[in-house]
């Protein structure tokens, strides 16, 4: 929590390094990249541009272009990028991070999942529902894949899918995926329990969904509680297409 002493313990340590190691050295580019987040963490969304750009010339020069470490630089870029609600530009450095992952991980690594959450996210912002859908379903597909059914990112990935869903009018969908994601969480135990601000979140995203499906009140409380406690209601009684 003492964000002040911190960036100036990054600060020291960057110039150090570069004294000692030269200005291109890796190690610099760690501690730019550490100073370049808590920055941004601290609400400046601009200056640490130009610290990513830097870290991602750096790292490509010690690692070469292909590395997964510049992936990863390149995935924090286009973060700030996002902060700062450039879009396009966001896009394509994550166009890069992608094509960059599946090369050096193969195309079914849950860090490309990851990557495809975000890029959904800006895709909403463009109102590119299908498109969004789309990428949503392969970032489920690889979740579901390498980490599991029942894990914690794959339910929230189920969600975001979910949300997509019931813009578009897909509500029967929309549903399904919803009450599943909702039963993974609120089977969780111990450290994998959501906070219960989430779970009510998540609950009231389903509230919405089966409201737009014109059920009853009385049954969509019902079910709910019955969730909250770890019970699958089950598909709903009636069918909408």
């Amino acid at each position: 929590g003492r964000a002040i002493e911190a960036e100036q313990s990054f600060w020291e340590a960057m110039k150090i390094r570069e004294v000692a190691l030269g200005k291109d050295h890796s190690e610099v580019a760690v501690s730019l990249f550490n100073l370049a987040k808590l920055v941004q963490a601290r609400g400046d969304i601009k200056n640490p541009e130009s610290m990513f750009r830097r870290v991602v010339k750096i790292d490509e020069k010690s690692f070469g272009k292909d590395s997964p470490r510049v992936g990863y630089d390149t995935f924090a870029l286009a973060d700030n990028l996002m902060a700062q609600k450039r879009w396009n530009d966001a896009r394509k450095e994550l166009d890069k991070v992608v094509a960059l992952f599946e090369k050096s991980f193969g195309k079914e690594h849950h860090f490309l999942g990851d990557v495809f959450i975000v890029y959904a996210s800006i895709l909403q912002v463009d109102k590119k529902y299908g498109e969004e859908e789309k990428i949503l379903r392969r970032a489920l597909a690889i979740h579901q894949k390498a980490l599991g059914d029942n894990h914690n990112t794959t339910a929230r990935t189920m969600i975001q899918l979910a949300v997509n869903l019931r813009v578009q009018e897909k509500l029967n969908e929309a549903e399904r995926v919803a009450r599943s994601a909702f039963l993974i969480f609120s089977n969780q135990t111990g450290a994998n329990r959501v906070p219960a601000e989430m779970l009510g979140q998540i609950s009231d995203i389903y509230f919405l969904i089966l409201i737009e499906l014109h059920y009853p009140r009385n049954l969509i409380q019902e079910r709910i509680e019955m969730i909250h406690e770890g019970n699958d209601p089950g598909a709903l009684p009636t069918a909408r297409t």
